[in-house]
């Protein structure tokens, strides 16, 4: 089992690395409880197998692993934060989609820069990826690339807690590329873990070599 959580205050740092390199079956029994369920009506149902984590619109439990050195308040030095992992899904998402990724506070209910599937306005057996900074409901902005099924594509998330500003890239190779970004209205926030989540409209997929960081750098160059 590959899982490392690096901090270091007010300079670039990895906060939260993780491979899923667990042996087949339920994340947070896998993890030792680092992976924990935040809602959902059953228990257990986000599993691994082939070291990658299982999400599917089936299934109802979402979960989350906290960052190193949480909580980071809007108040605090540490005010950026990336995130990247490699997504590849086996069944299309709703039309209007629903989101399966995000930041999270310490509340239950607290969530930012939701990562959505959808396949409105792609090509037939193709879909898209949207973004909001805090829209439960349906992305504020999405990127125009049509993504295809059983291909693995790596997403980069940026969000900053001092106004919830957040932006999103694919398969990018440096910050330079282009991104989508949310124009939503200011709201801080209190960042302490990253989340996924199942629900209805999400299609099915896997997620893989997740690292949470306060640089681009931290995530790209930890691939």
């Amino acid at each position: 089992m590959l899982c490392v959580l690096l901090y270091s205050p007010a300079h670039a740092a990895v906060l939260l690395s993780e491979s899923f390199d667990y042996t087949n079956g339920p994340l947070t029994v896998l993890s030792g409880g680092a992976w924990a369920m935040h809602s959902g009506s059953t228990p257990q149902q986000v599993d691994v197998s082939g070291s990658r984590v299982n999400l599917t619109g089936s299934e109802s439990e979402d979960v989350n692993r906290l960052l190193a050195g949480q909580p980071y308040l809007a108040g605090g030095t540490t005010n950026i934060f990336y995130a990247r992992f490699v997504a590849r899904f086996t069944a299309l998402p709703s039309t209007g989609g629903e989101w399966f990724a995000s930041f999270k506070s310490t509340s239950a209910t607290g969530f930012r820069g939701r990562v959505f599937a959808l396949t409105t306005g792609a090509a037939p057996g193709q879909f898209r990826l949207g973004l909001s900074s805090g829209n439960n409901d349906a992305p504020t902005v999405t990127n125009q690339t049509g993504l295809a099924l059983n291909a693995p594509f790596t997403v980069v998330l940026r969000f900053a807690n001092t106004n919830s500003a957040c932006s999103l890239w694919l398969n990018p190779s440096s910050e330079n590329d282009p991104a989508i970004s949310t124009t939503e209205a200011a709201a801080t926030f209190t960042v302490a873990a990253f989340g996924l989540r199942q629900t209805a409209g999400i299609g099915t997929l896997t997620l893989d070599d997740l690292v949470v960081g306060t640089t681009f750098a931290d995530v790209i160059s930890s691939s």
